[in-house]
């Protein structure tokens, strides 16, 4: 079986694409198949503490530690006649050497069904589950602790034959919840719907026209404290377009105009705000052995961040892949993200957080033996500026990884 994986493209061009509210669709072989494993991680990072030393000292961390991550795996496809049900993912826990208090369990893990009938069509029921530790650089103050979980449920109608019309109607809902007291009013229910109509041509490639809907509740907010807004909607109309030239460069651009609508909002600030977002990337293929690739795309998210209601995030990447052999490749890239968080007025000491610019440095060497296990090295060197100085940092972590099925 191919990789239960994530395939915007066949939705909306891309993932990350408009808005962050779109749908994901799984790809699966009806192809039987059962595989198991085991993975383990071990990373040493220069800086957990996500801000400069008077933010460890406030959260009471020790900036540098190594983390212990080890956890199970499954990639499961089951065919029943036309249909088949899919699990895929990976649960465990996730140790620190020296920052015990950050200790949390970890999970990644998607499953349903898919029916496949006609030429062309299939419909899928599925739906999600993730944990982890929040990301310290979106929180502010003494927050440490944070289990972040986010569940959800969707279903879809597809339709994509290799040339004419299709079309593709999904929805889904998916809920994130903190465990922090004080992180709590950024608990979120996102409620979505896409349509898509396609039209493919081998010679032509293929263009879809897409219309997006989202609602997101934040049913935690205090009056108490001011805060302007629980709820967002987020609708955007747009086009995508993919194609492939010849054998070497392959191209995919989606572009949207979005409408972002909040039901409440500090005095000055805009109910309804117009925002141009998009997605893009290009690849080009030096022979069988060398990818590079540019990627580029603008998003609208709800906010994590206390204070907010929502993040404007823009980035660019390069990366290269080279393939050594059958076996081992190497991969490289540098990424520029910016964040630009939009406020809802809550009543907090101090001032908040609301733009980032993260520089990212990255390169890996992986080596896999044919249906066996697996080891990588990677490296990742990271500087972050924001709009508070307390918060701006120097990262480097550095992680080895090895996966054994069973």
């Amino acid at each position: 079986m191919r990789r239960v994986r994530i395939l915007l493209l066949t939705l909306l061009g891309s993932a990350s694409c408009a808005s962050a509210f779109a749908q994901e669709l799984p790809q699966v072989t009806p192809k039987r198949q059962l595989d198991l494993g085991v993975r383990g991680t071990v990373t040493y990072d220069t800086n957990v503490a996500r801000g400069n030393d008077d933010i460890a000292r406030q959260r009471n961390l020790r900036p540098e530690d190594t983390l212990f991550n080890a956890s199970g795996t499954v990639d499961f496809v089951q065919p029943l006649g036309k249909q088949a049900l899919f699990l895929k993912g990976a649960a465990g826990y996730t140790f620190y050497r020296k920052n015990t208090k950050l200790d949390t369990r970890t999970a990644d893990i998607s499953g349903g069904a898919v029916k496949m009938f006609g030429a062309s069509c299939r419909a899928l029921a599925y739906g999600g589950y993730s944990a982890d530790q929040a990301q310290l650089e979106d929180i502010i103050g003494d927050i440490v602790k944070n289990l972040q979980e986010r569940t959800n449920y969707a279903a879809a109608l597809e339709c994509q034959p290799t040339s004419g019309f299709g079309m593709v109607l999904s929805a889904q809902s998916e809920k994130t919840t903190n465990s922090a007291v004080r992180q709590k009013t950024q608990n979120a229910t996102t409620d979505s719907a896409t349509a898509v109509l396609a039209y493919t041509r081998p010679s032509l490639g293929t263009l879809r026209v897409i219309a997006n809907f989202a609602q997101t509740k934040f049913p935690n907010r205090d009056p108490m404290t001011l805060a302007l807004g629980d709820r967002l909607d987020v609708t955007s109309y747009g086009v995508s377009y993919e194609r492939k030239f010849g054998t070497r460069i392959e191209t995919q651009a989606t572009a949207q105009r979005t409408l972002i609508k909040r039901n409440a909002a500090p005095v000055g600030v805009p109910l309804k705000t117009n925002a141009t977002t998009y997605d893009a990337a290009i690849t080009y293929h030096f022979g069988t052995r060398l990818d590079l690739k540019l990627t580029g795309n603008r998003s609208v998210t709800p906010s994590n961040r206390i204070g907010q209601l929502y993040d404007l995030n823009r980035d660019w990447g390069i990366s290269a892949n080279y393939k050594l052999g059958t076996r081992m490749e190497l991969e490289g890239g540098y990424r520029n993200e910016r964040t630009t968080s939009k406020g809802d007025g809550t009543a907090i000491l101090g001032p908040i957080l609301t733009n980032s610019v993260n520089d990212v440095v990255y390169g890996a060497i992986r080596y896999r033996r044919t249906q066996g296990a697996g080891i990588s090295l990677e490296v990742r060197q990271e500087e972050r500026e924001t709009n508070l100085p307390a918060f701006d940092y120097s990262n480097t972590a550095v992680s080895l990884s090895v996966d054994v099925p069973f």
